[in-house]
C-alpha cells in the first residue's frame, strides 16, 4: 500500500485503540513502531515480545528487520 493510505490507516486504527484493544498483523515495522506491545513471530511461535524501543535494543532480528525496512 502507499504511504498515504497507509498513514490513513495508521491514524484510524490509534484513534480506535483509546477504546479497544486492537491486534495488527504488519511486516513493514514503521506500521507497529508506535504500538504498545510487539510480538515477533517466527514459524507460528512468538520469538521475542516489548515495545519498539525494547526490541530494538535486545533483538538482532528485530532490528535486521527493521533495517531492511527502512531502505
Amino acid at each position: 500500500m502507499d504511504g498515504i493510505t497507509e498513514k490513513k490507516i495508521i491514524d484510524s486504527m490509534h484513534r480506535l485503540s483509546k477504546n479497544l484493544t486492537v491486534i495488527m498483523i504488519a511486516h513493514r515495522i514503521t506500521t507497529i513502531q508506535s504500538c504498545d506491545s510487539i510480538h515477533m513471530l517466527e514459524h507460528g511461535r512468538i520469538i521475542a515480545s516489548g515495545t519498539y524501543d525494547e526490541l530494538m535494543k535486545n533483538e538482532k532480528k528485530f532490528r535486521m528487520k527493521a533495517s531492511v525496512t527502512e531502505e
